[in-house]
């Protein structure tokens, strides 16, 4: 069971100091909102996400990160000529490290890596005929995975691009456990601010 995710945001990036060049003991506080879409074997919504999250420069280039993002998705099912209203809301609260790669002074393309565990809160409302999830809510563990590019565009403006992968176990209406998997590409602008 595939859940794809699609997030598209303006992000704002305040901390003690801008990523590049930021050195062991920095910290960086992100902000984000942006569309989202979830799409199952058998259906898709679509709406929004807003979360935020606190990191720590551990060592040079290596930066720590405690995470929380909220979805909300709407849409329709159309079975045998009848539409179904379907929707999810999501709550993930993750955690984990992130490697910057050629992030020294100067650098204007930076590649990056990260990976952690997290928590998948869900109210899901996929009630339909043939639904593999159904109506169902409840929290699951998971783990995630994600690589992207920073490309500064001046000393405070950054170009985001980055493509993150997961997967949570969850309960359907029937008390099956199935993985969710979700897989989705952010692009962001994000501003710096030295503080």
């Amino acid at each position: 069971f595939g859940i794809a995710a699609v997030a598209l945001g303006l992000t704002l990036l305040a901390g003690s100091a801008t990523p590049a060049g930021a050195a062991q003991g920095d910290t960086q506080t992100l902000i984000f909102v942006g569309t989202t879409r979830f799409q199952s074997d058998d259906a898709t919504s679509y709406g929004t996400t807003f979360g935020g999250s606190f990191g720590y420069e551990i060592i040079d280039n290596l930066l720590w990160s405690v995470g929380v993002a909220a979805s909300t998705t709407d849409g329709t099912q159309t079975v045998n000529n009848q539409t179904y209203d379907i929707n999810a809301r999501t709550t993930t609260v993750s955690t984990g490290p992130t490697y910057y790669i050629n992030r020294e002074r100067g650098s204007l393309v930076i590649p990056y890596i990260g990976a952690g565990i997290s928590a998948l809160s869900y109210d899901i409302q996929y009630e339909f005929p043939g639904s593999k999830l159904g109506n169902t809510s409840g929290t699951g563990m998971g783990a995630y995975g994600l690589a992207g590019v920073e490309l500064w565009l001046s000393r405070s403006l950054t170009l985001v691009a980055q493509y993150t992968l997961a997967a949570h176990q969850v309960k359907t209406e029937e008390g099956d456990t199935l993985t969710l998997r979700s897989g989705g590409l952010g692009l962001s602008l994000r501003i710096g601010i030295r503080m």
